[in-house]
């Protein structure tokens, strides 16, 4: 039994596609979309990779933030 639904989703992407959803926290604060994003990607055989969904200049944004904290 997993504590949270989402970790059973997750689970299903492992045992799936082989290797863990890439999940950055887009939607941490709505699990159902985060759910359906992960029933997506093992129902068409495509890993999740939230990074996919930014756009070009808001993923641009978030490495130039990151690096500021090295």
């Amino acid at each position: 039994m997993f504590e949270f639904e989402r970790d059973h989703y997750i689970q299903q992407h492992i045992d799936k596609l082989g290797k863990k959803p890439n999940i950055i926290g887009m939607h941490w604060n709505n699990d159902d979309e985060l759910i359906a994003g992960l029933i997506k990607a093992v129902e068409t055989n495509t890993p999740y990779d939230e990074r996919l969904l930014l756009d070009e200049d808001l993923f641009s944004s978030i490495l130039i933030s990151l690096n500021h904290l090295t």
